[in-house]
């Protein structure tokens, strides 16, 4: 084994590190104004050397022009972006059906500050969001590490689907329920 890395390891490396950081800079949760770039770069970084072990053996070879490269660097990073806008408008979608719901069940008065909203949310679309947020880091967890997901992640969101049903319990929301 050597102990530095080649150049196919290494522009794998780097094509890894533009789509997960374009991803990572977009998605709800991670890529959110609250958390600092710092903290975003470093989560990609770790994702990459997690990642790029496995993408390996499927990786193209470094070409030899450098503006096949730089086309290759701006297509990883229009992936990574599309996944993080469409991460990100499953969670304004759910925005939306978090608003009509508590608009059709009257529970609109009841309002929260929602995370990574500017605008403060009714209590049942921040619910809503942070649901779908949980399932969003939750199902590549699932897929990765399924005994680590089911100790910790849908620990979190089965206490969740139980905070609603004490508040569905008591729907005029005058009282505090205990579980």
């Amino acid at each position: 084994m050597e102990p530095y890395a080649t150049v196919q390891q290494v522009y794998a490396g780097a094509m890894v590190f533009t789509r997960i950081a374009a991803m990572v800079m977009t998605m709800p949760g991670i890529g959110d104004q609250a958390v600092p770039v710092q903290i975003r770069l470093s989560f990609a970084f770790l994702l990459t050397l997690v990642l790029t072990p496995v993408v390996m053996p499927v990786a193209p070879t470094p070409p030899v022009e450098l503006a096949t490269m730089a086309l290759q660097v701006v297509r990883e990073v229009f992936i990574g972006l599309m996944i993080g806008s469409v991460l990100r408008l499953f969670m304004a979608s759910l925005s939306v059906a978090g608003e009509i719901i508590s608009l059709q069940s009257t529970l609109s008065f009841a309002q929260t500050s929602a995370p990574g909203l500017v605008e403060p949310s009714t209590t049942v679309a921040t619910f809503v969001g942070l649901i779908g947020l949980i399932l969003i880091l939750a199902i590549p967890a699932q897929a990765l590490a399924p005994e680590a997901a089911f100790l910790f992640v849908w620990t979190g969101l089965l206490a969740a689907v139980a905070a609603a049903l004490a508040a569905l319990l008591d729907p005029s929301l005058t009282r505090t329920q205990s579980l």
